[in-house]
């Protein structure tokens, strides 16, 4: 459902109120994956909000020829066949694009977010200044990190 380059927010917090329309006004987000040890992990994201998932979603069951919805959204695992209800009944998180040559969680020093939390930032002048950097491709042999048997 996410573009390459998108993301998806959903704002709640422990008394059960969100934030998530005021959220929805911005364009963009910025996010870091901590830890963090490049410049690259640091990303620009257009923001998508729910009124655009719902329509992308409505899009996709009237596509003929498509594949079942549930393999295309893997992250979907529900009855009636409707990615929609897994963003719909998020209240706190940050959902990223899978799609593209490169992840944007692979982007972010190939975080798998076993664990790993995310800084998100929707100010707007601060993502006004943040420019795309490239994302350092961790996948080379030197980025291999050999554990110490003094563990």
């Amino acid at each position: 459902i996410l573009k390459e380059g998108e993301a998806f927010i959903a704002v709640g917090y422990p008394n059960g109120k969100t934030d998530q329309k005021n959220v929805e006004k911005y364009d963009y987000i910025v996010t870091l994956r901590s830890p963090a040890y490049f410049g690259g992990d640091l990303l620009k994201l257009k923001l998508v909000n729910k009124r655009t998932l719902r329509s992308r979603c409505v899009d996709l069951e009237k596509s003929k020829g498509v594949p079942s919805v549930n393999k295309i959204c893997s992250l979907y695992d529900g009855p009636y066949n409707d990615p929609f209800r897994f963003f719909d009944g998020l209240h706190t998180g940050l959902v990223i694009n899978s799609r593209g040559e490169r992840s944007a969680a692979d982007m972010m020093s190939g975080g798998d977010y076993d664990g790993d939390e995310a800084w998100v930032c929707w100010d707007k002048q601060l993502c006004r200044l943040v420019q795309d950097h490239p994302a350092q491709d961790t996948s080379t042999n030197e980025f291999i990190v050999k554990k110490s048997h003094h563990e």
